[in-house]
């Protein structure tokens, strides 16, 4: 295991010319090594697609058209959302500190892992299939044959809500009522971030 500690910098602004600190963070992360794990042995897939730019233009342009909110969701630590099956399974050795300190073998054991964790190559596969399961579930949304990190209304009648899905960050576009929708459809799984009509999306 691995802990490590970064900074969240805000997009610059006219009193930060180089972004100010929003805020600290540390992570737990999994010190895996690209030469020692392997595709096909140690994990199945790694790829997670994120949407096209021309998406996203043509979501703030369909925004600036029809006098729609653009709203930023962040989903809180992503990574941590995947799930690790049989044949995907990892172990890790107990990080410093968290020993049990009444068990003196506590040293001869790791631990097995049911979610995935930042550092593994698969973690951004396995949290994506997550969020496309959360996304469909309940029916309301169905993602796009030109991007399928795009995620439209199926019930526009309800409100209109279309969105484009990079890693953990959701651009989404509609009215009150289709917006509203999506927050509480991701909210249904995720601790969420939201942000209305941001200066800059990201």
């Amino acid at each position: 295991s691995k802990r490590v500690l970064k900074r969240k910098i805000n997009p610059p602004d006219d009193n930060h010319p180089t972004g100010s600190i929003e805020k600290h963070k540390v992570r737990m992360t999994v010190k895996t090594f690209t030469k020692m794990l392997r595709q096909g042995i140690d994990y199945e897939e790694k790829h997670a697609s994120t949407v096209r730019w021309n998406s996203i233009k043509i979501l703030i342009a369909i925004a600036v058209k029809m006098d729609f909110d653009i709203v930023l969701i962040d989903i809180k630590t992503f990574f941590l959302y995947g799930n690790l099956t049989p044949g995907n399974q990892m172990y890790m050795e107990i990080p410093d500190g968290w020993e049990d300190s009444e068990e003196e073998l506590m040293g001869d054991y790791v631990w097995k892992l049911f979610g995935t964790l930042y550092g593994m190559p698969q973690a951004p596969h396995e949290a994506q299939k997550v969020l496309r399961d959360v996304m469909q579930a309940g029916g309301d949304f169905q993602p796009s044959t030109a991007d399928d990190c795009v995620y439209v209304a199926k019930d526009h009648s309800t409100g209109y809500c279309v969105s484009g899905t990079h890693v953990d960050d959701t651009t989404v576009v509609g009215d009150k009522a289709g917006i509203k929708k999506m927050i509480k459809t991701l909210e249904k799984k995720f601790e969420l971030t939201v942000i209305e009509n941001p200066s800059v999306v990201t």
